[in-house]
């Protein structure tokens, strides 16, 4: 029986904010066969790295680039480039949230209002804690800045949720929308994927959100 031929290398584009695929605006990630042309797009974009995926781009790798909101992956082999669209059928089975991934990359890159404005039609995890009480009390986590003002915890999907709350025992993650969300959240922003993105939405970023309602109506 003859040896199985080994899959080549490839490189994946990496954002150094988020920890996932690097997406464009097109929501687009990029992989390429050679490592001086990715090094030399990873340099060209900013605030980018390479990640070697020593079995090229298999099926773990193209869940990760959906996941982190990527609707096509670009390969580009020597001269040759060739785009492949990513679809959940096929993929690993996960709690995908690629939208709010998308909006979140795209804003840390831009700076551009409307993809915080996007996210009004999206979805996301906030972690929980039931407390134990003859009248029933729900916790929201949050995180205490150095000049004391707190953020609310949120997560865009269940993979970021895990990485904070893999050592916190006790909570629990749940879905809300953005209405839910607000009414959580009060007079005090969120923090977004705490261990990864770490975007901070402020009130007044809440109500671009919401279309502009006035605080007293959120």
């Amino acid at each position: 029986m003859g040896k199985t031929k080994r899959q080549a290398a490839a490189y994946l584009i990496m954002s150094d904010i988020t920890k996932r695929p690097y997406i464009d605006e097109s929501r687009q990630a990029y992989s390429f066969t050679s490592e001086d042309a990715a090094e030399g797009f990873a340099e060209n974009t900013k605030r980018a790295h390479v990640y070697t995926l020593e079995n090229g781009m298999d099926t773990k790798a193209m869940s990760d680039c959906y996941a982190a909101g990527a609707r096509t992956l670009v390969e580009r082999r020597g001269g040759e480039t060739s785009r492949h669209s990513l679809e959940e059928a096929g993929l690993m089975r996960r709690y995908y949230n690629p939208d709010l991934n998308a909006d979140a990359a795209r804003y840390i890159s831009t700076q551009r209002m409307e993809y915080i404005k996007n996210m009004r039609r999206c979805r996301f995890i906030v972690p929980v804690r039931i407390g134990n009480h003859p009248q029933l009390s729900v916790m929201y986590a949050t995180a205490v800045f150095s000049d004391d003002t707190y953020w609310y915890l949120v997560f865009t999907d269940l993979e970021e949720y895990e990485k904070w709350g893999a050592d916190t025992a006790g909570w629990s993650p749940l879905e809300v929308r953005i209405d839910g969300l607000c009414r959580i959240s009060r007079r005090h922003g969120f923090l977004l994927d705490a261990c990864g993105a770490r975007l901070l939405i402020s009130r007044g970023m809440l109500r671009q959100i919401l279309g502009g309602k006035e605080e007293k109506d959120v």
